[in-house]
């Protein structure tokens, strides 16, 4: 595959800075015949080339790290795609409070504002499933929580079938 079709399979776009003698000819460059293991060894193959490239990334996911695989670039794509989902992000932030090294109802409660503003009813399930554990080993974060439902009820009508 050719490296300006790898970019535009995948979104790949870059960061650069000061490009000096721009060439579009780089694109042409076949994956196979390079020794890009890496996505450091695209960067330093783009400065050979005097385009300073600061960094890779996809947009709507964020920077590609130096240190990812060629190959493993449809990986990197599903997990930030699946991280980007709300049930994603509600087993994350409840995790938070599961931490036993660092527990912290606070940042808990704004990691979960910020969920629920964008709760949908497919959701519904997941985000019961965690008010009944917090009803069963945690009250005071509970009562937190069903406040803050409460509160957020005008900004999400879904929160409105929550009977609490």
């Amino acid at each position: 595959m050719k490296l300006g079709e790898f970019f535009k399979n995948y979104n790949i776009r870059l960061a650069y800075s000061y490009p000096k003698n721009y060439n579009l000819k780089i694109y042409t460059t076949t994956l196979e015949t390079k020794t890009f293991k890496n996505f450091l060894d695209l960067k330093k193959f783009f400065n050979q080339k005097n385009i300073l490239v600061r960094n890779f990334y996809i947009p709507d996911i964020g920077t590609v790290p130096f240190n990812l695989k060629i190959n493993e670039i449809n990986n990197f794509i599903e997990y930030a795609n699946k991280k980007s989902t709300i049930s994603f992000k509600l087993k994350n932030s409840f995790q938070i409070l599961n931490n036993t090294e660092y527990s912290d109802i606070d940042w808990y409660l704004r990691s979960m504002k910020n969920i629920l503003l964008h709760v949908k009813e497919n959701n519904f399930f997941e985000l019961n499933n965690i008010l009944q554990i917090l009803k069963k080993n945690n009250l005071t974060v509970y009562k937190k929580m069903k406040a803050l439902i409460k509160n957020l009820r005008e900004n999400n009508i879904i929160l409105k079938e929550f009977k609490i």
